[in-house]
């Protein structure tokens, strides 16, 4: 199989910050990554979602943070040709993209803001924790991926979501959201095991405009939320300059804003590399044989 190009500044990089871990790192960024997937609860139940999928000769394991996701292994995967898919009872969704909306854990009849919600997986997934109830107002600034957003919400049955194509720097949100989801842009390191050229445009300065970009989306996210109210901070990137030092920026802006611990049993998670910032959770792609990720919960003033 042709290996993943990474980049020399990026092998540089994260040699420095991994030090003895780095060797199984880049080891994991250059294997290929399996499908995984969840089913899809506001139009199927698991158990009979399972046994079609299985006597249709997929090997189905299930991964134990959530009772719903399955990692299907082999190469050449087709979920997307099954009736499951074509049906909206399952999602198809890399392991580590659904641990944001699980750790933010919105509930039925809460209003959730998601800031930068295309291509639509955590979107739809924050509403089937929600059972379709109570509401989402899912924004993106492109409009093509609008349209996809749209077309995923359809298929996976949401009805408690209103879509808008929105620049959230731009906004001034009312501070009334119970829960607000920010998985912002990012440089995409993470997503070198599932496409081989995705770190071909990554550079330095690539991270600091994203980072950039990150800080003005932080902000707007976190002043939407009402008092008690919880952001959830996610990007599949590992760069500190857009993860810690995003949130970093954020407690010292927004002295309401404190720092919550993230857990998921059945899920590794490492700490934050800056100090005070430990209760942000790092994942390496080692860790859950999944893609790279960062994750952050945080609490506006009295949860």
């Amino acid at each position: 199989m042709p290996a993943p190009f990474l980049p020399e500044a990026f092998v540089e990089k994260f040699t420095r910050l991994l030090g003895s871990e780095a060797e199984e790192f880049f080891a994991y960024s250059r294997r290929k990554l399996g499908k995984s997937f969840r089913v899809n609860p506001l139009k199927a139940v698991m158990p009979a979602v399972q046994a079609s999928l299985e006597r249709q000769g997929f090997g189905l394991e299930p991964l134990s943070f959530s009772p719903e996701a399955f990692r299907v292994p082999g190469e050449n995967i087709e979920l997307g040709k099954t009736p499951e898919y074509a049906l909206g009872s399952i999602a198809v969704q890399e392991a580590s993209s659904m641990v944001p909306a699980l750790v933010l854990a919105p509930q039925p009849g809460q209003l959730v803001l998601d800031a930068c919600a295309a291509p639509g997986s955590k979107t739809s997934q924050m509403a089937a924790l929600m059972e379709n109830q109570g509401g989402i107002l899912a924004l993106d600034v492109n409009r093509e991926r609008v349209k996809s957003l749209k077309f995923t919400l359809g298929r996976l049955g949401v009805a408690n979501t209103v879509v808008a194509l929105n620049d959230a720097t731009k906004t001034a949100f009312p501070a009334l959201f119970d829960r607000v989801l920010l998985d912002a842009p990012c440089s995409s390191e993470g997503l070198v095991r599932k496409r081989l050229d995705a770190l071909k445009g990554w550079s330095p300065r690539l991270v600091e405009y994203k980072a950039r970009l990150q800080k003005k989306l932080i902000l707007k996210a976190f002043d939407a939320l009402k008092e008690g109210g919880q952001l959830v901070y996610s990007t599949c990137t590992l760069s500190p300059e857009e993860n810690e030092e995003v949130v970093q920026f954020l407690l010292a802006e927004r002295p309401a804003a404190g720092l919550l611990s993230v857990r998921l049993p059945g899920f590794r998670f490492r700490p934050g590399l800056l100090e005070g910032l430990e209760a942000c959770a790092r994942v390496l792609p080692q860790d859950n044989d999944s893609e790279a990720f960062f994750v952050a919960r945080l609490g506006k003033g009295k949860a």
